[in-house]
């Protein structure tokens, strides 16, 4: 998704916020690599944070988590500012 931005970002020459684009892939994880960490560490809820830039619409935080339910089959969450959870220790 943010690969499109950045081409546009390119075609309109907004360098600037074409390089910003692009470094946030480069800190960033991908929503299905996270998927298949949370499915190898065996974790009951997988929560999406810190997400950038912010998801618009619903339609588009669909499109975000493509791909992920079919790789994590637990509680996916995407998560919103000021979202809190309880942590509870075995």
């Amino acid at each position: 998704m943010l690969n499109n931005l950045v081409v546009g970002a390119n075609r309109l020459k907004l360098d600037r916020f074409a390089k910003i684009l692009t470094d946030i892939q480069n800190y960033h994880m991908e929503t299905v690599v996270a998927a298949a960490v949370a499915k190898e560490a065996h974790v009951k809820k997988l929560v999406i944070t810190h997400v950038t830039p912010p998801l618009p619409n619903e339609k588009v935080e669909v499109l975000y988590l493509k791909g992920v339910s079919d790789i994590y089959k637990g509680e996916i969450i995407l998560g919103k500012d000021c979202m809190k959870f309880q942590l509870n220790t075995k």
